[in-house]
């Protein structure tokens, strides 16, 4: 049974800073996939407004990703066609675990882990076959040369010594009203902090047992937050706190309503694994310092913005009432927003490409400030608004619990639009989906981060790497998404760790790709014309179907789930079809997949005599 634990939504998810590991198993990010390729997860992910800004370019928005089950109709089982090979307009993400990556700009391996050192490919525990680790998981990091022990540089950096590289964990303050929705929808979160720690050693032994440390093994303490998640003083403080007082390496987790916390690690040259889809002029601002996993809300508009203008100049016919399905479409935007107008270059950014890929130009958008207290009024006056200016197609892009407010609103207001869902985080879940008014929500579709569910059922049976190396599964995976991003970085990056060699480790990694129900996932350059530091790539059509019946991401029966489109065929950017939707036709769509398609299956190694000759 999967637990879930010490959660936090995520960046763009305000309020929800303790239900992380909630997220990471009901979206099944990308990099649980990496070491845990079933549906289990636990821990923080968090984000915020910046006040970093870059001139490389412009960006913004909010993105989100979610793993997955099956029931087909429609006329496919399987669906999809190849679940190999991918190729984007900008690069070629490499196809599946066994891709090369020769295609991308991705770079080469760092000197200290070649100079004088074997071949990698020579190293006991690579699959030659592949050139990665043997672990079961599509996703895992090149092999390295073994690494024969010595001189590791000793205190190469702050919170680095010869044996430990030190780690904080950010524990924010509780949220009792978001625990109260999180409550009302069905979840328990049912193991404590000391529990979690536990568990936490226990993931950290398992990667090390598998991993590259050069000698070092990754030691964390807590990081209680000292306010609440919009208190700038407060983030800034414990940043402070962390970098001078605890002395570390790096922090997992973050404030989720400011920039404060990750700017003045960044500024101190502390590593932070945070933050949720953020504009990418952001992360690029912060280099080398901070990494996620999904996109960066930039990356998610090309997206968006590619699906968008399949829709232009067609009449709304998925709109809930004649006088609008009759109306040519007109476009409105409600998206995510903080008070210092973090995300604003993101919805810039998302007309200049509407503008620029297909002449379209949004009707009317409007920033929305996330809090819970003032979400019913806020969505009355956006509806109106909406409303008023005659918009027949409502892309959302905001805090899952918005859509709540805003389809009840709307059907007050008997207004009955079209919903584009553009991913944003955990809207594209049934579990989020299914507290929406289902007289609205049937009128959504449009674009999911998340890949092609498979039945729980087949899941639980594949080990995810903790399991595989206990031969039992933990009560919860706390940490695990961001883990297992620090140790590709620390396995790829050779035994002199700062967060310069950091970086030139994790764009050495091997990209892959080109599956149904798993994700493409690169570092670097290559898939996009920038140094990327949010590991997914792809997405895929999606539209919400309100009969069908189902168990949603933890694992509750109901009423109401999305339908994958082509069999949750995922595209790279550039590289959506420019014909019109697939909504609303069943034919080739899928609930769940009963078992994951063959080509998407991890390689399956045997643990009994497993080399384990990295650790444990």
């Amino acid at each position: 049974m999967n637990r879930l634990n010490e959660m936090t939504l995520g960046d763009v998810l305000s309020g929800l800073s303790r239900y992380r590991p909630f997220l990471l198993t009901i979206v099944g990010i990308a990099l649980i996939a990496v070491v845990l390729p079933g549906t289990r997860a636990d821990d923080t992910l968090t984000a915020g407004p910046s006040n970093l800004r870059s001139n490389q370019l412009q960006s913004g928005g909010g993105s989100g990703t979610t793993d997955a089950t099956v029931d087909t109709t429609g006329g496919t089982t399987a669906g999809g066609g190849s679940a190999r090979g991918t190729t984007s307009g900008s690069g070629t993400s490499g196809g599946g675990a066994d891709t090369s990556g020769d295609e991308v700009a991705v770079a080469p391996p760092p000197a200290a882990l070649v100079e004088g050192a074997q071949d990698p490919l020579d190293a006991p525990d690579c699959d030659r076959a592949t050139g990665r680790i043997m672990i079961p998981s599509n996703l895992a990091p090149n092999c390295v040369p073994l690494w024969p022990g010595g001189d590791n540089g000793g205190a190469t950096y702050q919170g680095v010594t010869a044996d430990t590289i030190k780690i904080a964990i950010y524990t924010a303050t509780d949220n009792a009203q978001a625990d109260a929705v999180l409550a009302d929808a069905g979840f328990e979160d049912d193991t404590d902090e000391a529990e979690d720690d536990a568990n936490r050693e226990k993931v950290i032994e398992a990667y090390e047992a598998h991993f590259e440390t050069y000698g070092r093994h990754v030691v964390f303490e807590r990081l209680h937050a000292s306010g609440e998640l919009n208190d700038d003083a407060a983030a800034k403080a414990d940043a402070i706190k962390a970098a001078t007082e605890m002395g570390v390496f790096a922090v997992i987790g973050a404030p989720t309503e400011t920039n404060a916390f990750t700017d003045e690690l960044a500024a101190r040259g502390v590593m932070c694994f945070c933050t949720v889809s953020q504009p990418i002029d952001n992360y690029l601002a912060w280099a080398p310092h901070v990494w996620s996993t999904l996109m960066a809300s930039t990356q998610g508009y090309v997206h968006r913005a590619s699906m968008a203008c399949r829709l232009k100049g067609q009449p709304a016919e998925h709109a809930g009432t004649p006088d609008l399905a009759i109306q040519e479409r007109r476009l409105g935007l409600i998206y995510f927003e903080t008070a210092d107008q973090a995300f604003k270059v993101g919805a810039d950014f998302f007309e200049q490409e509407l503008a620029s890929r297909c002449g379209w130009h949004l009707t009317d958008r409007i920033a929305s400030v996330y809090n819970l207290s003032n979400e019913a009024e806020n969505a009355r006056v956006q509806i109106a608004r909406m409303k008023d200016k005659g918009v027949t197609t409502v892309a959302f892009a905001g805090h899952p619990f918005s859509p709540i407010f805003l389809t009840k609103e709307a059907t007050n207001q008997q207004y009955f639009p079209e919903w584009l869902i553009t991913g944003s985080v955990l809207s594209d879940t049934a579990f989020f989906a299914r507290t929406y008014s289902q007289e609205q929500w049937a009128n959504a579709f449009g674009v999911s981060f998340l890949v092609a569910r498979v039945d729980p059922a087949y899941t639980d049976g594949e080990p995810n790497l903790v399991e595989w190396h206990f031969g039992e599964e933990l009560t919860s995976y706390p940490s695990s998404l961001e883990l297992g991003q620090i140790y590709i970085g620390l396995h790829l990056t050779g035994p002199t760790l700062n967060p310069h060699t950091f970086r030139d480790g994790m764009f050495s990694y091997k990209p892959t790709g080109g599956f149904l129900t798993d994700y493409a996932v690169s570092w670097g350059r290559g898939i996009w014309p920038w140094d990327d530091y949010l590991a997914l790539d792809d997405t895929t059509e999606i539209w919400w179907d309100p009969n069908s019946s189902g168990e949603d991401e933890t694992g509750v029966e109901g009423v109401g789930l999305y339908r994958y489109v082509d069999g949750g065929k995922r595209y790279m950017p550039n590289d959506w079809p420019t014909t019109p939707t697939k909504a609303f036709d069943p034919e080739g769509t899928v609930l769940f997949y009963p078992e994951r398609p063959e080509a998407d299956r991890p390689p399956a190694y045997d643990h009994t005599d497993h080399p384990h000759p990295r650790g444990g």
